[in-house]
């Protein structure tokens, strides 16, 4: 399977007034026997999708274009699981997540810039950064278990990495 199954089995499902735990089940199975990613097979894409529609279902309803799906209990519970289960820095798993990256962060410097920023569309965002400190994202990869970290804003940002998840 790949992101396009994963990708139309959710919207398929956001056409129900509400996901269910099987809902959620059948999602994150497409994700899990997908022939793309790690050896489990979940794709960066593909998690990224599943949180997506987390992260969708958690939003307000005016913040959002596209419908915001309805989760009940049982189908959060199968996506925290998911989320812990790939290392996901989603849902309950945020701030283990957060923590494990300052962690690993603290034992080394940063180093020097990457040469080039790499490409974060799929990778998974983290804030790591307080809002009255300097800017600071990790973006993980879950096929690599790895992540980079961005330092500042803007154009004048600069990546530095990557570091092993551990």
């Amino acid at each position: 399977m790949s992101l396009d199954v994963v990708s139309k089995r959710i919207e398929i499902r956001n056409e129900k007034k509400a996901w269910k735990e099987d809902d959620a089940a059948d999602v994150i199975v497409a994700a899990e026997r997908s022939l793309k990613g790690r050896s489990d097979g979940v794709s960066n894409a593909e998690a990224r999708a599943i949180a997506d529609l987390y992260l969708r279902s958690k939003a307000p309803v005016a913040s959002t274009k596209l419908k915001a799906p309805v989760l009940e209990e049982g189908a959060v519970k199968k996506l925290e699981a998911f989320f812990i289960a790939h290392n996901l820095p989603y849902g309950s798993n945020k701030a283990p997540m957060k923590e494990r990256i300052l962690t690993a962060l603290a034992d080394k410097p940063l180093g020097e810039p990457m040469a080039r920023a790499p490409r974060t569309g799929s990778l998974q965002p983290l804030r790591l950064s307080g809002a009255d400190q300097e800017r600071r994202d990790a973006y993980l990869d879950v096929v690599k278990r790895q992540f980079v970290v961005r330092v500042g804003d803007g154009p004048e940002a600069k990546f530095y990495g990557p570091f092993a998840l551990t």
